[in-house]
């Protein structure tokens, strides 16, 4: 299991093998309950939604960091 440490916006952070795999474990859930009602995969928007959602419910509960989070918005860059 791996641990690393790297630079996002400006914060030091770690990250490892053990959040990402449950991440992996949380998102073929969700993309069987969308196959199964839509019969395809949530695209990207619906699954940020989702994230922010969820975040900005209660940030507390989520994050050591929850200053701010109450209308966060996350965005991803496309290549």
């Amino acid at each position: 299991m791996a641990w690393d440490e790297y630079e996002r916006n400006g914060i030091k952070v770690v990250s490892g093998d053990i959040p990402i795999d449950e991440i992996a474990l949380a998102l073929a859930k969700i993309i069987k309950a969308y196959d199964n009602h839509f019969n395809r995969k949530p695209n990207t928007e619906e699954l940020l939604h989702a994230f922010e959602s969820l975040l900005c419910s209660n940030p507390k509960k989520y994050v050591a960091d929850p200053e701010g989070l109450y209308d966060a918005e996350i965005v991803l860059k496309k290549q």
